[in-house]
């Protein structure tokens, strides 16, 4: 019952080896040079590809699978920490007047928060809010929002007015009425208008700033007005190694503009100023959702095996090309042992493998009549590599036997013939001090020989010899046993080292 329980349980064994005979007496694989190079190719061009999706994933050169939708949105809200914008005066030949000198300002500039439609009372001039960065001027800190119910609606009112010294902070100083006039006295005043939006760089998986520049004139007695629709983007990052790790990034990614040129009297009524450039920002009503999902090691491993699996393919011909090649070696090494003289034929190949010269013993075979012996050899070699030919001919030869013996139970009896395995017996060694005895023995383990060793005495006496009567029966052991099985009958038939080469 137990044996048959670990007989069910073997059959399961998922680890289970097949033997396999050896071609020849070194391997039990026919391999060759041309297939040791494609090996090297093949599996060298794998593994380099792999190498190299594992450099291009580690620099970030492998580009993330990006999806960008739009829908318009009922809320949305933002605060810029950073720089928005930034006004420069455009440099030119005869514009040696800054209009945004601290000590002598033309244009002064102004935040101002447009909520619900409307300009609230506020302090005009914000330091949170606008930087003099010598002749450059940058806007920061300002909140936009709408749809939500619990807040005001949130707009922003840049404007460029001019400069009156009412409630200026020091140091500032607004210019006098002839530095005035000779600014816009100058030939070709304009502004250059950055604004700053974002944009996720996939290499360096970072925000960048991308700055998108406008050149305006500025014009005494008129004013510039122009809105700037920001869109807003979503953008869920996943960058996990193997398993999602996402965040979640809201920018500003791009806008649009509407501009028009007005009289400076629409603007006097609001800003109790000549209003020269008024700039609007605002949040669009349609909002980006973008899906950057990064390679995982998993698709990389999976890209590198498809490539190795192509690459290969190849190999399935080197598979065949080796295949045909042992076919044909076997097929010549069954017709050396039965014609050991076909290994003296010089066979000459071209490139493709046909015959162009045949030499015996120095001298030149007709081709064609070489060609068709030697495919008759080849189809007789291998019939008898066929297993039914081998089984076929060991019942003949089986056959062969009993009719000689005349008789099937010596036949049965051979079930029982074999060699004696050599004995190797190993006696304690008694009396230290005495004298040692170390038996001797022959194959068939018939007769000890003794030789008897005293450690006490002198070492030319320590050697007994043998006398003539066990010499004789010795001899006489010995032209018996030439009839009985020894080791010599377990290789007597085996193919010799130089037939086999």
């Amino acid at each position: 019952m137990f044996n048959q329980f670990l007989d069910h349980i073997r059959k399961i064994d998922q680890f289970g080896v097949a033997f396999q005979p050896k071609i020849k007496y070194s391997s039990n694989q026919y391999k060759t040079a041309v297939g040791g190079i494609m090996s090297i190719i093949l599996y060298g061009l794998s593994f380099s590809y792999l190498l190299y999706s594992f450099v291009q994933y580690a620099q970030g050169n492998i580009l993330p699978k990006i999806t960008t939708i739009q829908a318009k949105a009922d809320q949305q809200s933002i605060k810029f920490e950073n720089e928005i914008m930034s006004f420069k005066i455009r440099p030119g030949q005869d514009n040696f007047i800054n209009p945004f000198n601290p000590t002598a300002l033309v244009l002064l500039p102004l935040v101002l928060p447009f909520k619900n439609n409307e300009i609230p009372p506020s302090q005009y001039f914000n330091f949170e809010q606008i930087q003099f960065q010598e002749d450059k001027i940058s806007i920061r800190n300002i909140d936009l929002q709408y749809g939500d119910l619990t807040q005001d609606e949130t707009e922003q009112i840049i404007a460029f007015v001019g400069c009156k010294q009412v409630n200026l902070p020091a140091p500032f100083v607004c210019a006098n009425e002839s530095i005035r006039d000779q600014f816009f006295a100058q030939s070709r005043n304009a502004i250059i208008v950055t604004t700053q939006v974002n944009q996720f760089n996939t290499n360096k998986r970072t925000l960048d700033e991308v700055g998108k520049e406008q050149v305006l004139a500025i014009v005494d007695n008129s004013t510039y007005f122009q809105t700037t629709n920001l869109n807003m983007q979503e953008s869920q990052v996943d960058t996990g190694f193997l398993l999602e790790s996402i965040d979640k990034l809201i920018y500003a990614t791009d806008f649009y503009l509407t501009n028009q040129q007005m009289d400076q009297q629409y603007f006097r009524t609001t800003f109790k100023f000549d209003a020269y450039l008024v700039f609007q920002i605002r949040i669009g009503k349609l909002r980006y959702f973008q899906s950057i999902q990064y390679p995982k090691i998993s698709e990389i491993l999976a890209d590198a095996g498809s490539i190795a699996s192509t690459i290969l393919l190849l190999s399935y011909f080197v598979v065949l090309c080796n295949q045909s090649l042992l076919e044909k070696q076997s097929l010549n090494d069954i017709i050396s042992i039965y014609y050991p003289q076909y290994k003296d034929i010089q066979i000459k190949k071209t490139f493709y493998g046909q015959i162009k010269e045949v030499l015996y013993e120095g001298k030149q075979q007709d081709i064609e009549q070489f060609k068709e012996y030697q495919k008759d050899l080849q189809e007789r070699a291998d019939k008898k590599l066929s297993m039914l030919n081998q089984v076929y001919e060991i019942s003949r030869l089986q056959f062969m036997i009993t009719n000689i013996l005349k008789s099937k139970e010596q036949l049965r009896q051979s079930h029982k013939i074999g060699i004696k395995l050599k004995q190797f017996e190993i006696q304690k060694m008694m009396n230290m001090n005495v004298n040692q005895i170390i038996p001797h023995q022959n194959l068939n383990c018939s007769t000890a020989k003794l030789a008897i060793i005293d450690s006490q005495s002198d070492s030319s006496q320590n050697l007994k010899v043998v006398t003539q009567k066990e010499q004789h029966q010795i001899t006489v052991e010995e032209s018996n046993d030439e009839n009985q099985l020894n080791d010599e009958d377990f290789e007597i038939l085996i193919q010799p080292q130089e037939l086999e080469e």
